[in-house]
């Protein structure tokens, strides 16, 4: 091998460990999220659940939201479904390092089939999450559940796993999502 052949390799190398560098700089500051949830057997409804990177020690809170999409034209409910529909839960009991949970709701849109009245959300809807953390050094596990009723001419109550670890000091604020964010908290009540 000739001298040029050995720098072109070399150099070669150099740029290719830089790039994958900056590429797992690129994936490690990126903002925590679940990906994309769906059930196999209904397809008209995808869920995930978003960290923003916002953390406020004093408070020991981080904060995130739920998001929702609906085709079509299934709908799910408010926290309060009016005379049909369930409101959507989310059991956190399994999750480690977390106190307590603030789901807020934003303005429902009201909805009439069959002479029912109910209120909810359909296309895709933002709920706002404030996680409170129990102590902001150590990671933090969810493990949750989130119960999710769709509806359009039928009704179907499905079960979407979230699931996601991370250390509140290794958050780091995402501007789109926080404008996602902030979005969302504009439309609460």
């Amino acid at each position: 091998m000739n001298d040029m052949t050995k720098m072109t390799q070399a150099v070669s190398v150099l740029i290719m460990t830089l790039l994958l560098s900056l590429f797992s700089f690129q994936l490690s500051a990126q903002t925590p999220d679940t990906g994309w949830l769906t059930n196999p057997q209904h397809p008209p409804v995808q869920t995930r659940f978003v960290l923003t990177g916002l953390q406020d020690p004093q408070e020991k809170t981080v904060t995130g939201y739920l998001d929702v999409k609906l085709t079509g034209d299934w709908k799910t409910y408010w926290r309060s479904p009016g005379e049909g529909g369930v409101a959507p839960s989310i059991d956190w009991k399994a999750s480690k390092n977390l106190t307590k949970v603030d789901w807020l709701w934003p303005y429902p849109q009201k909805f009439e089939l069959l002479g029912i009245d109910t209120q909810g959300y359909k296309g895709d809807t933002l709920f706002p999450i404030t996680l409170h953390i129990e102590d902001m050094t150590k990671p933090v596990a969810i493990d949750a559940v989130l119960t999710l009723s769709s509806c359009s001419t039928i009704c179907v109550l499905t079960d979407y796993p979230i699931q996601l670890t991370f250390l509140p000091s290794d958050l780091q604020v995402d501007e789109d999502v926080m404008f996602r964010y902030a979005q969302a908290v504009s439309h609460v009540p």
